[in-house]
């Protein structure tokens, strides 16, 4: 009995210790019970790291090399609205660019743009019978004339000249000097091209004057100093920019937004590559298909879908969900970024209102109920 009372009292020391170490820690806040995943560091090779785990929404501690965070798709991104290089409201004068609304025709607009190596950029306003010209700062400059009844493309060669197309009255490209000094006539119609308006477009490089059928081949019409090509050989596509490829496209399927590119090698004409592309949305028409010196490839596609009308209200019959896509693809066909431009909606026909200088940078012709604006944009 006597050794029990210094046991008792050793466990009742024990059991003292005890409590105010507890308490010490909990006026740490060690045991606060309003600790919780949500302020707690995870590891994130736990098991709790994983997305269903009950500290999903817990911030993972940082452990390793930081890469950098995971890039959304670029064909997601928002792209930027693109810098306004100029602004054009409608009308004669020498500031503004021509709009012509018929009744018994196509009501029209400035139908094509082009630029140069200096960046100069050329916009056919055959409106007012001018091509308008700005420098690569957006200053305009003295305009050029236009000679033909029906201009409807305008491309500037490598060498500088200016051509313009008339594919309808006077069935010919003319070629000018930069000063506007007409150099020649290239004839559209003769051997392989039997109507001027199988003519779609028009292209031009260190070589030659081409003029793209519908089905894509190309018929070279002259060279750019104005003489013509008495034997008018076919070329499968555009001249790439680097003058290593041949490029041509093609809708496969509208609704469902495919489409195909293709590469044939210029020389050799051994197939580079042909790929298909679906985009999300309906197509409406391809445009752009150009490529800059570095051998990348532009494709811009018009895309939009056609609300149904409803039969009830008669309502509907418009559309939405109208842009234009540019894909930038490498040399063999990689998608390396996606732009999402604003969309053409006015009834004015255009032939081109895209280009691509050199060096890679995107012209835009867009067209509104107040003006034109042209807008840049890169795929950098």
């Amino acid at each position: 009995m006597k050794t029990a009372a210094p046991r008792r009292r050793l466990l009742l020391a024990a059991l003292l210790l005890v409590l105010a170490v507890g308490l010490a820690l909990l006026g740490r806040g060690v045991f606060s019970p309003d600790a919780s995943p949500a302020t707690a560091k995870v590891s994130a090779r736990g098991p709790d790291s994983r997305p269903d785990g009950p500290a999903a929404d817990a911030p993972r501690a940082e452990t390793g090399p930081k890469t950098g965070p995971v890039a959304e798709p670029a064909s997601r991104r928002p792209s930027p609205e693109g810098n306004v290089l100029f602004t054009a409201s409608w009308g004669p004068g020498r500031e503004q660019l021509g709009r012509l609304s018929a009744r018994e025709s196509n009501p029209e607009a400035p139908m094509s743009l082009s630029v140069d190596r200096q960046g100069t950029v050329y916009v056919l306003d055959q409106v007012n019978g001018r091509i308008s010209r700005l420098d690569k700062d957006g200053r305009l400059l003295e305009p050029l004339a236009v000679s033909q009844q029906v201009p409807r493309d305008l491309v500037v060669s490598p060498t500088g000249s200016v051509l313009v197309m008339d594919n309808l009255r006077d069935n010919s490209v003319s070629v000018m000097a930069p000063n506007g000094e007409l150099l020649g006539e290239l004839p559209i119609v003769g051997k392989n091209l039997e109507r001027g308006g199988q003519a779609v477009g028009m292209f031009a490089d260190t070589s030659g004057v081409y003029v793209e059928r519908g089905e894509g081949m190309a018929v070279r019409v002259g060279d750019a100093a104005g003489m013509a090509d008495p034997e008018r050989p076919l070329l499968d596509g555009r001249p790439s920019r680097d003058g290593q490829s041949l490029l041509s496209m093609a809708v496969i399927q509208m609704p469902a937004g495919r489409f195909w590119v293709r590469a044939v090698d210029r020389a050799s004409g051994q197939m580079k590559f042909m790929r298909e592309y679906t985009l999300p949305t309906p197509l409406l028409y391809l445009g752009l298909l150009d490529s800059d010196l570095t051998g990348r490839i532009y494709v811009a596609a018009h895309v939009g879908r056609e609300l149904p009308i409803d039969p009830a209200t008669g309502q509907g019959g418009t559309w939405a969900d109208q842009s234009v896509q540019v894909l930038c693809l490498s040399p063999m066909g990689e998608v390396l970024k996606t732009l999402s431009l604003p969309p053409n909606t006015m009834a004015e026909e255009s032939v081109r209102d895209l280009a691509v200088r050199e060096d890679g940078l995107l012209l835009y012709m867009h067209r509104t109920q107040e003006g034109v604006r042209i807008l840049q944009y890169t795929c950098e």
